[in-house]
């Protein structure tokens, strides 16, 4: 059978496309012009929100068995052996009840790729390696595409092959984005910078190690985090406003320049070691699609690592698109639905380019990382990804809360009071009839919205007449949650989840502490943001039907 889907590139966005699309029963391809990388120290950081889509997807068991929290700092002073601060980037958070993975983690982007194509591999999808997209046409209802495998000798074998779509998560340089004529305007930054791998002996491996002098050189060696990994390796992140081209001509003109720069004579550098040069630039397109091609990740926007935001937007690109081509192409939405994949995430890769701008350029401040109260410090609510929102979006419905209060919210922030756009909260602590606790995280599926029906009336005509719209069709899991711990008042619907909030999270995550008050209906898109917020049968139906046209029969 014919995939449905090409995806151009295997980093960790098209990693998560496949992925996605796949445990949602799309067929799917994923080639890649290049081979696997091994021990690359980029795309390091894996911040909370991308913790939770990762849950949702099955793999974040083996992320966190190789990855660790972002640990402390070292910023040494002039005789670059004394530590002047000593600090967390972000403040150690303990869970709570709505956000139960509350730190970001560090794992190197080649052992997080790793991660993701042995998941792949479960569905009977593998990357196919040293195959690239040579052109493409989009036509009314498919595209073809000329693919080119190297042998590794002088011959090429060529295929011709059709898909319903085409999804380019092929970097920087994306031949996708380039043929499809996007726009991807921006500007250079006035930094190099320099990453790399060392090993080096005679630093403590349980934090990062910073010289920080942003006129001269700012040297960052972070150990790996990776229990697998060769001892004593470091990924080296060297930048400034004249950057020492010594770092680059090998091992020994490294140590040369890593002596002058830090005073540091007692660390021991292997011959293992590599690096490589980059000028950060900020640039995005103009929209994320046309016709039935879109673009993901770097394809789409490229920035400053500042922040670390770059692959964790890129999963979120994925996942945003992921669902909405399973809708479509398994007959639950219209077309239409994929025009709100550059509606949604456009706002929100513009507010996280100001902001990677913004702590790039303090970065290299004088001073700055000397000083605690600078902006690049900052790891907040914003870095941490948890506030991001499709608020403005063309199919979200919220008649629950005010246009003034769904209009406050940056596309990057969030707001104080959950509407819907938002990011779904987890709610722990909820019993089934059974005495069996779940979590809402548990509960919610790629594969499906999920139909959150609140009532603190019980289970009355109304929320019946909720369930059987929603019960026995494959788009929707409907979940009732009553606000009582009385296991005796328990139910039985047929073929719907009862659950009692036991210890109130549920209702307090998405309500606060208002009173319930009867009935309110909250779906939860496949992706994990709310999708609506409602009170009635009608604009239930609104959501499902008129607004963006999916098809739940």
């Amino acid at each position: 059978m014919a995939a449905s889907v090409l995806i151009v590139g295997a980093g960790p966005a098209g990693l998560v496309a496949a992925l996605a699309l796949s445990k949602s029963g799309v067929s799917v391809r994923i080639i890649d012009k290049g081979i696997p990388m091994v021990n690359v120290p980029k795309g390091a950081g894996i911040h909370p929100r991308t913790l939770e889509l990762h849950h949702i997807l099955g793999i974040l068991p083996d992320i966190l068995e190789r990855a660790r929290v972002v640990p402390e700092m070292n910023i040494y002073g002039p005789d670059g052996r004394t530590p002047v601060v000593v600090k967390r980037m972000a403040e150690f958070r303990e869970p709570s009840p709505d956000i139960p993975w509350p730190n970001s983690h560090l794992l190197w982007q080649s052992v997080h790729e790793e991660i993701l194509r042995e998941h792949l591999k479960k569905h009977g999808i593998e990357v196919e390696w040293k195959t690239s997209l040579k052109c493409f046409e989009d036509s009314e209802d498919r595209v073809t595409t000329q693919l080119v495998k190297s042998t590794g000798g002088p011959d090429e074998v060529t295929e011709v092959a059709s898909f319903r779509y085409l999804i380019g998560a092929d970097g920087a340089h994306s031949i996708v984005r380039k043929n499809l004529g996007l726009s991807f305007l921006g500007e250079v930054t006035p930094y190099r910078a320099i990453v790399g791998s060392v090993q080096a002996e005679g630093l403590p491996t349980d934090r990062w190690h910073i010289w920080a002098n942003p006129q001269k050189q700012m040297i960052t060696l972070a150990f790996n985090t990776d229990p697998k990994a060769s001892p004593n390796t470091f990924s080296a992140i060297i930048g400034g406003k004249v950057l020492d081209e010594r770092f680059l001509a090998g091992r020994d003109e490294f140590v040369a320049a890593f002596v002058e720069h830090t005073g540091r004579t007692d660390i021991g550098f292997s011959h293992n070691l590599w690096t490589s040069a980059f000028l950060p630039q900020i640039r995005m397109v103009d929209k994320f699609s046309k016709g039935h091609c879109f673009v993901i990740g770097d394809s789409a926007h490229i920035h400053s690592p500042a922040g670390g935001q770059g692959m964790n937007s890129a999963v979120q690109d994925a996942m945003n698109i992921a669902w909405k081509l399973s809708a479509v192409l398994q007959g639950n939405a219209s077309q239409s639905l994929l025009e709100t994949y550059t509606i949604e995430r456009l706002p929100v890769i513009a507010a996280m380019l100001d902001k990677t701008k913004l702590i790039h350029t303090a970065n290299f401040k004088d001073n700055a990382m000397h000083d605690e109260k600078s902006i690049a410090w900052r790891r907040d609510g914003e870095i941490l990804m948890l506030g991001i929102n499709y608020r403005s979006s063309t199919i979200i419905v919220d008649t629950l809360h005010s246009e003034e209060l769904l209009r406050q919210a940056n596309p990057y922030q969030g707001g104080r009071v959950l509407c819907a756009g938002d990011r779904a909260p987890q709610a722990p602590s909820l019993m089934n009839k059974d005495g069996q606790e779940t979590s809402l995280f548990d509960i919610f599926g790629y594969t499906q919205h999920t139909l959150l029906t609140f009532s603190s009336d019980g289970i009355t005509e109304e929320v019946m007449e909720v369930i059987s719209m929603t019960s026995t069709r494959n788009a929707v899991k409907p979940v009732i949650i009553l606000p009582t711990t009385n296991s005796s008042a328990f139910v039985e619907v047929e073929n719907v989840l009862v659950l009692h909030d036991r210890e109130g999270h549920a209702v307090k995550a998405y309500f606060g502490e208002e009173p319930l008050g009867g009935m309110k209906l909250v779906i939860v898109r496949p992706d994990m943001y709310v999708g609506a917020m409602v009170k009635k049968l009608d604009e239930l139906k609104y959501y499902f039907w008129e607004d963006f046209r999916v098809i739940v029969v």
